[in-house]
């Protein structure tokens, strides 16, 4: 076989000299099946061109290794990376046998001007036609992106207008308890924003039992605290009128939901994104830190329902299951008769999952966006890694609330564990455990 039938396509022209030349300058190398020829992400130093063989292109996707393409004689591998110096998209294994041309910029450098004209003019083409590729891919997967979203949307609403008519619903939202009056009393100081401490402190203790339930839990391990609070008025200088007004809400909602295991869960977790959205609304002045915090309180009540029905009824279990718990714990509130803009935010909380802001009502968006991130950022201090937090809308509603480019760890630290780290011997022990631990690793 002579040099020139295993060159590839684009020096198939080169008279005897300049092959003989070529492969004085050029390495090939032979590659047996499963070899990588390189690898994603590696900064592309080298062309490689196929004489020989069969090549796949694959990537690291969610953890797994997908095949991207298939190469045959005379591809261009790493074409356009190596035109800009830009890292490999993807890593090439040889499926076979593989004979492969290797091309790095010095040894370009060592070409006549024919066999450079060649191979600028044949690299410029193969990039050209990858570029068209990728954007033709682009346009694919664009559109596909915006019929995945649109199946999201409709899958996750189409029902949710049945809720409130359905019989099954009715009955689980009508046999919770209702809350006592001061949480009432409470969250309607909500609505304005001139509300004090003392304020606060006298619904408190016109409400003795209130006032013995929330003066034992300060005194309890629950705060660590080293020394004895006596009354309301020093629990406030201790602990500030808006956690005091959390833990006599938390205190009210233990009275209308039962003492489980997954109860005490489910409402420490909200206890904890409660002072996160009491942190994170501070650094705004158009939302109330202490109606964020209320919402944090309440947010995940559907699950509490959803548990509570299951508990007495275990063969509806899997039908249960599948009920939306946002809408769910959104109809308690509405039977509870708490505020409307604290329903509505629950009711929408989910929302930012799989729809863009302009789907959620304005009323309501703002404090949806931060209930949004506040269940990201606990969901990143119990450990679960940023790449596998649900963000596919995240972007927009950072813009919505002037976060653009900040990760959600950087929303973590700098909206969140800021503010906590000052008033951190407020904070139950559970909470203060859990930043400690992250902010150990």
């Amino acid at each position: 076989m002579s040099l020139n039938n295993s060159l590839a396509p684009v020096f198939e022209g080169f008279d005897q000299k300049q092959v003989h030349r070529l492969y004085q300058i050029i390495d090939v190398k032979r590659y047996e099946p499963g070899q990588i020829i390189f690898e994603e992400s590696e900064t592309a130093e080298s062309l490689f061109i196929l004489l020989h063989g069969s090549v796949v292109t694959t990537t690291s996707l969610a953890g797994k290794t997908r095949e991207i393409s298939s190469f045959e004689r005379g591809a261009w591998l790493g074409a356009s990376e190596f035109n800009w110096q830009a890292p490999y998209r993807c890593t090439a294994v040889t499926r076979q046998p593989s004979k492969v041309m290797v091309l790095n910029q010095r040894k370009v450098d060592f070409f006549d001007e024919k066999m450079k004209l060649g191979f600028y003019r044949e690299l410029a083409k193969k990039t050209a036609r990858e570029c068209n590729d990728l954007a033709v891919m682009n346009r694919k997967l664009s559109f596909s992106s915006h019929l995945a979203k649109k199946g999201l949307y409709e899958a996750r609403i189409h029902k949710l207008d049945e809720y409130s008519r359905s019989p099954l619903v009715r009955s689980m939202v009508k046999k919770i308890p209702r809350l006592p009056l001061f949480v009432h009393t409470l969250t309607s100081r909500l609505l304005d924003e001139n509300t004090t401490a003392g304020q606060i402190a006298d619904i408190i203790q016109q409400d003795p039992s209130l006032t013995a339930d929330v003066l034992r839990k300060v005194n309890s391990s629950y705060y660590g605290l080293r020394s004895k609070v006596s009354d309301i008025s020093n629990a406030v200088l201790f602990l500030g009128f808006e956690a005091l007004y959390q833990l006599a809400v938390s205190e009210g909602l233990r009275q209308a939901m039962p003492e489980t295991p997954k109860f005490e869960e489910i409402h420490a977790r909200a206890l904890v994104i409660s002072q996160m959205l009491f942190s994170m609304s501070r650094a705004r002045e158009k939302t109330i830190p202490v109606r964020m915090a209320t919402i944090g309180l309440l947010h995940n009540l559907g699950e509490s329902v959803g548990e509570l029905f299951i508990k007495n009824n275990p063969n509806l279990e899997i039908m249960i299951s599948i009920i939306d718990q946002s809408q769910l714990g959104a109809l308690l509130l509405e039977e509870w008769e708490l505020p409307e803009a604290i329903c509505r935010s629950v009711q929408y909380q989910d929302y930012p999952e799989f729809a863009p802001p302009a789907s959620v009502p304005g009323d309501v968006v703002d404090s949806v966006a931060l209930l949004h991130f506040a269940k990201l950022c606990y969901q990143l201090l119990a450990g679960t890694p940023e790449a596998k937090l649900p963000t596919l809308y995240a972007e927009a509603y950072k813009a919505r609330l002037g976060w653009e480019g900040l990760s959600i760890e950087e929303i973590l630290k700098k909206y969140v564990l800021d503010d906590l780290m000052k008033k951190i011997n407020t904070l139950p022990e559970f909470i203060k455990k859990l930043i400690q631990v992250y902010t150990s690793n």
